[in-house]
């Protein structure tokens, strides 16, 4: 039994998230179904965390066993050349999933790599606009108004080092804890769009989108506090945004190199 990393790019416009739910579209479930086309079996993989319905990803990763007899079943011949075996199996899965899914690389790793226990940190992306604009409708806020850049900047500099983020984060009993350790966070202007910025070791459930909705409406209120980070521990219900799922994407989930092959 061998062990592969998929890299996962897709559009989560036309997803209910990346988990299997019942009786609706998800990332993992169009993966697993054209799989299990592939192998002639039910295929399972593990992903290195959850996406809301809605967000997007550059760089999902999850992990598949397969085995020697998986592999035969696939090729339909006994001849064996590990690169080719991944190359062809990437490009029929793609052809499989069509446009809103896409297997970037496939890589073998150790036999005990976790891809969401092993994973070092992961980036996300969160796109702003101020102005309605069709073309970039499904992956973009358009929170209208103004920013204040200064103050936006300041916020996010703040949440910089490890804290507990349990008042920013959807209540989920499977948490063994609410403590993150942040090690980037910050917004960029890249021509009339605004970006946030954000890595960390972890992320709770609605986190990111909770940052950025929070941290959008204290700059429209400049509601800017010298007590660093007392913003993410204060907060009651009602003065707790949530930015739009539709406008983060995964970026990139970062792995120590010698759990690959």
């Amino acid at each position: 039994m061998s062990r592969y990393f998929f890299s996962i790019e897709f559009d989560g416009a036309f997803f209910s998230g990346w988990q299997i739910q019942p009786d609706a579209p998800t990332v993992e479930g169009a993966i697993e179904e054209a799989l299990g086309l592939l192998f002639q079996q039910p295929m399972d993989i593990i992903g290195q965390g959850r996406t809301d319905a809605g967000v997007h990803a550059k760089a999902q990763v999850a992990h598949i066993d397969i085995s020697p007899d998986d592999w035969h079943r696939f090729r339909k011949t006994t001849a064996n050349n590990p690169e080719e075996d991944q190359s062809l199996l990437c490009h029929r899965l793609n052809r499989l999933l069509g446009p809103t899914i896409y297997i970037s690389t496939i890589r073998e790793v150790k036999d005990d790599a976790h891809a969401r226990f092993d994973a070092l940190s992961r980036s996300y992306s969160y796109r702003i606009v101020t102005e309605p604009s069709p073309l970039r409708t499904h992956q973009s806020w358009n929170a209208g108004g103004n920013w204040n850049f200064e103050v936006l900047n300041e916020l996010a500099d703040q949440i910089v080092g490890e804290y507990d983020f349990d008042s920013l984060s959807k209540t989920n009993p499977e948490n063994y804890t609410t403590l993150c350790k942040i090690e980037e966070s910050r917004w960029i202007i890249e021509g009339d769009e605004l970006f946030y910025k954000v890595t960390a070791n972890r992320f709770l459930r609605n986190m990111v989108r909770r940052l950025v909705g929070t941290m959008w409406q204290m700059q429209d209120q400049n509601m800017v506090t010298s007590n660093t980070v007392s913003w993410i521990h204060d907060r009651k219900d009602h003065q707790i945004y949530t930015a739009p799922a539709h406008a983060l994407c995964l970026v990139r989930v970062h792995y120590p190199s010698e759990i690959f092959i």
